[in-house]
C-alpha cells in the first residue's frame, strides 16, 4: 500500500466535504498540460477550480520587512494556467487556492501571478467549516 502524503490527504478531505455538500468533484491529474489545478468542483452555487497546497514550513519574506507574505510552493506552470483561465473567462472565474497551515485552512483567489511565489497576507481569507 502506498502511503499518502499530507497534500493528498488534504485533497481527499476537500473532495469528501464537497461531495457531502452535493457537489460534483473531479480530481485532475495530468502531465500533458502543466499547471492544471487539482480539483474541478461543480454544484448548485457554481463551478470552480481548486488548487490544494500544504505548507510544511512557513517561509516569511524577510527581504522586505514591511511586506508580510507567505511563499507558496507553486509547481511550474500553475500560476500561468490560473492567470490564463482568469483572463479567458473575462475575469469572471478564477482558481481558488486552498492552503492548509498548522492552525487552519486559508484561501486566496489566483487572479494574478505572484512574484517569486510570494502571496501577501492580505490576499488570504479564512476557510471555515471545510474540514
Amino acid at each position: 500500500m502506498v502511503k499518502k502524503g499530507p497534500e493528498q490527504e488534504f485533497k481527499e478531505k476537500l473532495m469528501q466535504h464537497y461531495r457531502a455538500s452535493r457537489y460534483k468533484v473531479t480530481p485532475i491529474q495530468t502531465r500533458t498540460v502543466p499547471g492544471v489545478p487539482d480539483l474541478f468542483v461543480a454544484g448548485q452555487h457554481g463551478s470552480y477550480w481548486i488548487e490544494c497546497k500544504q505548507l510544511h514550513k512557513i517561509t516569511f519574506r524577510f527581504d522586505h520587512p514591511h511586506i508580510k507574505a507567505y511563499k507558496i510552493p507553486f509547481r511550474p506552470g500553475q500560476q500561468k494556467w490560473a492567470l490564463e483561465h482568469f483572463l479567458s473567462t473575462h475575469q469572471k472565474e478564477w482558481v481558488r487556492c486552498y492552503v492548509q497551515f498548522k492552525d487552519g485552512i486559508y484561501g486566496f483567489d489566483q487572479k494574478k501571478v505572484y512574484e517569486d511565489h510570494w502571496v501577501p497576507v492580505e490576499d488570504f481569507y479564512v476557510i471555515t467549516g471545510l474540514l
